[in-house]
C-alpha cells in the first residue's frame, strides 16, 4: 500500500546486514527490536558496553567498531523504534522522555543496569536521560558528537515544525525515499555532516533511505525532539561523562560541548582533529581507544 510503508525486512533487506550473525530480536515495552550483541569468552556479562545509534542510522553505524570494542567486553547495540529493523511507535509521538522510556525497558529486559552507554548523536541525548531517570542507571556515558541542544535561533522553532509537516504528509516518506535511490544523493547528504564514508557505509545508509518506513520514522523523531528540558536537568547527573567531538562535524556545533563542559562539571572532553558528524566510522579505532582508556579510568 502506497500510504502504508512496510519496514525493512531483516531476511530480505538485512541478508548482508553487518554482523548478522550477532542478530537477534527481543521484545520489550510492546515491541520488537533487533539486538546485536557479542562478548569474548569468559567475559564478566556485566562489563557491557552498550551502543545507541542516532537519528536516521541503526546497527550498521556501530559495525566498524563493534568487534574492536566486542574484544574486551560483552557489546550490544539496537536499532531504536522506527529505525532499521526495530518496530515504530504505533501511535505515540517519539519524544526524549518517550523515547528513553522504550529503552530502558530493553535495558530492564537484557539486564543492563550499570553497563557503560555510547551515544552518537541523538543517541547521546538518550544515554543521558536514562542517566538522569535513574531505572538502570548506566556505570559512565560516551557522547560522540552528542545532539544535545535545540537548534540556535529561529531554528529552533522552524526545523521541528518542518520535519512535522512532512511527517504529516504521507507522500514525502516515498518521495525522499525514491530519491535515495540514486547514490550520489546519499553520498551528498552524507558529506554534508562533514564525514566521509566508504562504500560500505554510503550502501548501507542509501539502504536505510530507500525505505519509506526508516524515513517516516526518521521524520518524526525530529519532529518531536525537544531538548530544552535535557540542558536543564544537566548539572544533575553525576555518572562519569565523556565526550568526544569531530572538529569538522558539520551537522552538531562542536564548540556545543564547551557549554556542555560548563553545564556537566565533571564531563571530559576528547578533540579529534579532521573528522566530521560520524568520526566513529570514520576511524573506528581511535574513537574505540578513547572508550576504553575512559572505561578504564572510571574502574569499568
Amino acid at each position: 500500500m502506497f500510504f502504508a510503508p512496510e519496514k525493512l525486512n531483516f531476511d530480505r533487506d538485512g541478508r548482508d546486514w553487518p554482523h548478522r550473525e550477532s542478530s537477534r530480536f527481543v521484545d520489550a515495552a510492546g515491541l520488537t527490536w533487533h539486538v546485536q550483541e557479542r562478548s569474548p569468552e569468559g567475559v564478566d556479562a556485566k562489563k557491557t558496553v552498550v551502543l545507541i545509534h542516532g537519528t536516521g542510522a541503526s546497527t550498521h553505524s556501530w559495525r566498524a567498531i563493534f568487534p574492536i570494542l566486542s574484544e574486551r567486553y560483552r557489546v550490544l547495540a539496537f536499532d531504536l523504534p522506527g529505525q532499521g529493523f526495530t518496530d515504530s511507535l504505533s501511535g505515540e509521538s517519539p519524544t526524549l522522555p518517550k523515547m528513553a522510556k522504550k529503552v530502558e525497558a530493553l535495558f530492564q529486559a537484557l539486564n543492563l543496569e550499570g553497563s557503560l552507554v555510547v551515544g552518537h548523536s541523538a543517541g547521546a541525548a538518550i544515554a543521558l536521560q536514562l542517566a538522569l531517570n535513574g531505572a538502570v542507571t548506566p556505570h559512565a556515558v560516551v557522547s560522540i558528537n552528542g545532539a544535545l541542544y535545540p537548534f540556535p535561533g529561529a531554528a529552533s522553532a522552524i526545523f521541528p515544525m518542518l520535519a512535522k509537516v512532512l511527517f504529516l504528509n504521507p507522500v514525502v516518506p516515498h518521495v525522499f525515499a525514491m530519491g535515495a535511490g540514486g547514490r550520489h544523493r546519499v553520498e551528498r547528504l552524507l558529506e554534508g555532516t562533514g564525514s566521509k564514508l566508504d562504500d560500505e557505509g554510503l550502501s548501507l545508509y542509501q539502504r536505510l533511505f530507500k525505505n519509506p518506513a526508516h524515513v517516516r520514522a526518521t521524520l518524526a523523531w525530529m519532529a518531536n525532539w525537544n531538548l530544552e528540558p535535557l540542558v536543564e536537568a544537566m548539572p544533575d547527573i553525576k555518572v562519569p561523562f565523556l565526550q568526544i567531538i569531530g572538529s569538522e562535524d558539520e551537522t552538531i556545533a562542536p564548540a556545543n560541548a564547551y557549554v556542555t563542559q560548563s553545564r556537566i562539571k565533571h564531563a571530559e572532553m576528547v578533540k579529534l582533529a579532521g573528522f566530521g558528524h560520524l568520526v566513529h566510522e570514520e576511524d573506528p579505532q581511535i574513537v574505540a581507544d578513547h572508550i576504553v582508556a575512559f572505561a578504564e579510568k572510571n574502574a569499568f
